[in-house]
């Protein structure tokens, strides 16, 4: 496991690895419960640190990069002119957390329908998105698009962002919209 955390970074889940990882090496049986695995998975001998974090060089070679200027000092809410008792403070959306620097997650990923966010994702290659089955089951494949390396939706500055169009939804066949059992898909 400290491979995998050296690999992915400490902010990524271990469990979507987890749950990609028996996605491809698992079938579901008849009574709904996952099979044995199909193959082992092998992980490098040697990861670099996580100053050299090898999937952030590996999205950078992938995209290129950039330099975002540097962060601003948020206001306390008690020294803000703006924020007023009973009244939401627009300027941000985040509640009860902080803000992550740009690019501290580049694996994240925003999916779009015609245009407008709906749904998120992880980045897990370079051409595969993991993401909800509920975020895609009935949904126009050629209306969703996925974005990545975006910070803040409203800043069109801030951030260089990718943006693919899906060329192929493939849903956990074991999937049931009812009870969201099996709710995953890859794009």
């Amino acid at each position: 496991m400290q491979c995998v955390n050296a690999l992915l970074g400490s902010g990524m889940q271990l469990s979507i690895l987890f749950t990609v990882a028996l996605f491809f090496l698992s079938e579901p049986t008849a009574g709904g419960r996952i099979a044995e695995p199909k193959q082992a998975v092998d992980f490098p001998a040697s990861i670099q640190s996580e100053k050299n974090n090898p999937f952030i060089e590996w999205l950078a070679g992938l995209i290129g990069t950039t330099t975002a200027p540097p962060q601003e000092n948020l206001t306390p809410p008690e020294t803000c002119p703006m924020c007023k008792c009973g009244r939401t403070h627009r300027l941000t959306r985040i509640v009860g957390g902080q803000e992550t620097q740009v690019n501290q997650y580049p694996w994240m990923a925003m999916l779009q329908y015609s245009g407008t966010f709906y749904c998120g994702g992880s980045l897990i290659s370079d051409r595969h998105v993991l993401t909800a089955a509920h975020c895609v089951h009935g949904f126009n494949r050629n209306k969703i698009s996925v974005v990545l390396l975006e910070h803040d939706r409203v800043s069109t500055s801030e951030s260089m962002t990718m943006v693919s169009n899906v060329l192929r939804i493939i849903e956990h066949n074991g999937y049931n919209s009812n009870n969201y059992n099996s709710d995953i898909a890859i794009l």
